[in-house]
């Protein structure tokens, strides 16, 4: 197990407001050689693996996932950040309203900022290649991901060219990807948070990946879509959704670029995250793979 440093409420805007809800931490290990023998490959200066938590638009922190960070470092030997993003309230109310897509927005912020970031030590090596990005979403914050490389309606999450080459594969997990089809399997959602993310629609069909197009910028992107058989809230036939639209998508490259893991974990929704060595196990072999290519 490697030594692992960790940063956190690191700032990625100059007008974050308030600042904890803009801010970043990352875990670092020591020794980022990663051997042959261990992935069959060796990375001078690792990628990095940003980590995008869920909590249905308006609830959990970087903080939730600290455990999960440490686990997916020692495991890769990659540093691992994640990001918090300004969340819905918790309760619709006519003072206060945080609506999609300014969640993602600040997500984007987040990974446009690490461009330039000089890293968590001042005049030291950055710790990771910026060329080299792995991006994971879990629940809402995979909807957050798709939407910034899907080319959505009234498009507001442009990524850079930098961003769009830079990322090397998304892995989504227990994802929200078609709002109308997940309220007719759970009505109840309505109410209890898609309003208070997404403001009161007829439809959700503006705001769902699975209806749009992949942005041509991210057509050399590799996905990998994750699904627990025990989820409690999410329906497998949500993935299923994104990873058949996916597939179409890529057409004769779907083979390669598209992978789906819906059979392994057997976990709840945030316990996969939370007590899985087999989840860190499935993402990071992944990532080997993507890495020795």
């Amino acid at each position: 197990m490697d030594e692992i440093s960790q940063y956190l409420d690191i700032p990625y805007t100059s007008f974050a407001n308030p600042a904890s809800a803009q801010s970043f931490d990352i875990v670092v290990p020591q020794n980022n050689s990663i051997s042959l023998t261990d992935v069959q490959h060796h990375e001078a200066t690792p990628p990095l693996i940003c980590f995008v938590h869920g909590g249905a638009w308006r609830r959990e922190d970087k903080s939730d996932h600290l455990g999960l960070a440490h686990a997916l470092a020692n495991f890769t030997h990659f540093p691992v950040a994640v990001p918090n993003y300004r969340l819905s309230p918790m309760e619709a109310t006519k003072e206060k309203h945080l609506h999609h897509p300014e969640h993602a927005k600040d997500i984007l912020s987040f990974l446009e900022f690490l461009r330039e970031w000089e890293g968590p030590r001042r005049g030291a090596p950055l710790p990771y290649d910026p060329t080299k990005l792995f991006l994971m979403g879990h629940s809402c914050g995979a909807h957050i991901l798709a939407c910034i490389f899907f080319d959505m309606p009234g498009d507001q999450l442009v990524p850079s060219d930098w961003l769009s080459q830079s990322t090397k594969a998304i892995i989504a997990s227990e994802g929200i990807y078609d709002i109308d089809f997940l309220l007719v399997k759970h009505p109840t959602y309505r109410s209890w948070f898609i309003e208070q993310a997404f403001g009161p629609r007829t439809s959700y069909e503006e705001v769902s990946p699975s209806k749009a197009d992949l942005r041509t910028t991210s057509q050399h992107l590799q996905w990998l879509i994750i699904h627990s058989k025990n989820d409690q809230y999410l329906d497998a036939d949500e993935s299923k959704i994104m990873y058949d639209h996916l597939v179409k998508q890529y057409g004769d490259r779907a083979a390669k670029a598209v992978s789906k893991n819906m059979d392994d974990l057997h976990h709840e929704h945030n316990g996969m995250l939370e007590e899985s060595k087999l989840f860190v196990t499935i993402v990071g072999n992944y990532m080997f793979r993507i890495t020795s290519e």
